[in-house]
């Protein structure tokens, strides 16, 4: 679950600093103080996911969008070149394979097993203006405080991975690393890096060989040669034959040690990171998926409803519009939703709701206060249930 996230450089925030997000959050503060700017920026994340956004959507086409404005207008005081987006998820990256499983798949033992089990992981996304394009000029992951890898542009359109920590998943162990690997062009999609071994093999071991056995340019292409001439296709090869065939090669000229600790780098972006980047991408996308914004201003409700109206049946609207259309139609349907409702405005509100037709394919939505047999109209009843009606008609819909 998304559990926290920063806004630097972003609107009227030089820095928000990490703000919690609870189950129910309370923002305060003055006029133009960027409560507004916050509170519409998880719209914006949900709207990047839904598009698989290369970068991120600031605008979307679909009836959810948030329109956050140009980069022009998000930068702070409308003259920066970058700002940096952070969000902080709660999971277990120990088990990068059991990521992004939907909550309905899993049985109560799983839940709670994964409730233990999730530590904070935090990305931080840095963006820049290029071509007339929003891109990625830094990408970052972090376990808590410490720095798991990164991606940073390097010119114009190369990325260089660096790594700093390895993961041996069969063991359960880590360790502390400092690897520069220069990668070259390299995609983004859903806030995460489309990354993996296969298309950035010789890259990865021509820096390796570099940096790790000192190896010049033409000595480092050679080992690549012989080690691809092992197999057609080494990298469809089970684990345990990839790793032998470089070890194979390399025990030939270099000392065990340095071997081991080569291994280990392509061991842990092999069957680590780049699992790592699709469930943690899968993970962001469950929470993010049912992220939905209504404004603070709500539209007028209607006195009567057309049966079997169109509507969105997920969506109650940006000011609420579709609220009463859908409790109309659920009523009418199988009332799973409408009596949740119903259920929420007794508690809530100290009043039921109700739906009595009118003729002629007319409905009007009724509200009856607790303890009376006074039937009204909602647009007789003042405002003030008419804005909550939408917020708890959303909740309803994404619970059920």
């Amino acid at each position: 679950m998304l559990k926290s996230l920063r806004l630097q450089n972003v609107k009227s925030f030089v820095d928000s600093g990490e703000v919690q997000i609870a189950p129910i959050s309370v923002f305060v503060g003055k006029n133009s103080c960027g409560k507004s700017s916050f509170i519409r920026f998880p719209g914006v994340l949900s709207q990047s996911i839904e598009n698989s956004s290369e970068s991120i959507s600031l605008y979307s086409e679909s009836g959810k969008s948030i329109d956050y404005g140009s980069f022009e207008d998000v930068v702070h005081n409308h003259n920066g070149d970058k700002f940096t987006v952070s969000m902080t998820i709660e999971c277990d990256i120990s088990n990068p394979y059991g990521l992004g499983m939907p909550y309905g798949l899993m049985g109560e033992d799983d839940l709670q097993k994964r409730n233990k089990e999730a530590k904070p992981v935090s990305i931080c996304c840095t963006y820049k203006k290029y071509n007339g394009k929003i891109i990625f000029a830094e990408w970052s992951l972090l376990d808590g405080t410490d720095r798991l890898c990164s991606f940073t542009l390097e010119g114009k359109e190369n990325y260089v991975f660096e790594i700093n920590r390895l993961y041996d998943l069969e063991n359960d162990r880590t360790k502390q690393v400092d690897h520069r690997i220069l990668v070259g062009k390299v995609g983004f999609q859903s806030f995460f890096p489309v990354f993996s071994f296969e298309n950035y093999e010789e890259k990865i071991l021509f820096e390796l060989l570099r940096t790790i056995f000192s190896c010049n340019t033409s000595e480092a292409r050679e080992i690549i040669k012989r080690i691809n001439k092992r197999s057609i296709d080494i990298c469809d090869l089970p684990k345990e034959d990839y790793i032998s065939t470089i070890r194979q090669e390399l025990e030939k000229i270099y000392e065990k040690q340095q071997v081991d600790s080569f291994l280990e780098v392509i061991d842990s972006i092999k069957t680590f990171y780049c699992q790592l980047f699709i469930g943690l991408r899968e993970e962001l996308k469950r929470d993010l998926s049912v992220v939905t914004y209504i404004g603070p201003i709500r539209q007028a409700p209607r006195r009567l409803i057309r049966k079997h109206e169109t509507s969105d049946k997920l969506y109650v609207g940006k000011q609420g519009e579709m609220a009463i259309v859908m409790l109309v139609n659920n009523y009418l349907d199988n009332r799973e939703i409408f009596d949740k409702v119903s259920s929420y405005a007794e508690d809530i509100m100290d009043c039921s709701i109700g739906v009595r037709e009118i003729g002629h394919d007319y409905y009007e939505l009724i509200v009856r206060k607790k303890g009376t047999n006074i039937d009204n109209n909602l647009m007789d009843v003042g405002y003030g249930i008419s804005q909550v009606l939408p917020i708890i008609t959303q909740f309803a819909i994404m619970v059920t």
